[in-house]
């Protein structure tokens, strides 16, 4: 239906732009009939197929607010199909004044404005009833298993050794984490930050090649910038 209301656009575009607005001099018929299609010749093809596209967008909009009200528990979502179907009234009366009144600028303008609020209005039922939109997400996190990602503070990956013989242990400031996870937490934390800056922090014991494999997973996870954290103050590459 979206896509309709913005062939109506471009077709109310032409009307206007090839001087085709009294191509049919009345309204609502068309050279007094309702439904007989004129010789489609001159301006005449451009009005009335601007016409039948309206008639049709506005039958299909006339149904999506009945379907609407059948089949969506959503209060607004009702309102919003109800303001529709008023929207494109108004706007099919105002083409009509149009044509009657010989193009006047105030109502000519007023038709214009209202076709491209009616296109947005259409745009937006359309991704509000959208499958993406109304179903649930696969995946659901639970509230005891979502963890706040820390927004403003200064992102420090901290490498320590614990165990002897073992990986030293990772840190992400005070959150501990796996090396095997590290790459999908530092992801989840920078999909929130404008600045996508680190620093990575390794004790005097920890050999050079683990802060090498930090450097390296946080650069694939999406920080532009790693910089080393040493006990002088930190270093930026």
């Amino acid at each position: 239906m979206a896509v309709l209301a913005f062939l109506l656009l471009v077709a109310g575009g032409l009307v206007t732009s090839n001087n085709a607005g009294l191509s049919v001099p009345d309204w609502p018929t068309s050279f007094g009939h309702l439904f007989k299609i004129p010789k489609m010749i001159g301006g005449v093809k451009f009005e009335h197929t601007h016409r039948m596209v309206a008639e049709f967008v506005g039958l299909l909009t006339i149904i999506v607010a009945f379907w609407t009200w059948r089949v969506d528990q959503r209060r607004w979502m009702r309102g919003l199909t109800l303001g529709a179907v008023a929207g494109v009234v108004f706007q099919g009366i105002l083409g009509g004044l149009t044509v009657l009144n010989y193009l006047p600028p105030a109502i000519s303008t007023a038709h214009a404005t209202v076709g491209q609020t009616m296109f947005c209005v259409l745009t937006a039922i359309a991704v509000f009833t959208s499958r993406s939109w109304v179903q649930e997400p696969a995946e659901k996190i639970a509230p005891k298993d979502a963890r706040p990602q820390p927004i403003d503070r200064t992102i420090v990956i901290q490498i320590a050794w614990l165990v002897e013989n073992q990986p030293p242990s990772l840190k992400i400031n005070e959150e501990s984490v796996n090396w095997e996870n590290l790459h999908d937490r530092l992801s989840d934390i920078f999909k929130g930050r404008m600045e996508r800056v680190a620093f990575v922090k390794g004790d005097g014991e920890v050999d050079f090649e683990y802060v090498a494999d930090a450097i390296a997973i946080a650069r694939n996870s999406g920080v532009q910038r790693v910089g080393l954290m040493t006990m002088g103050g930190a270093e930026t590459p």
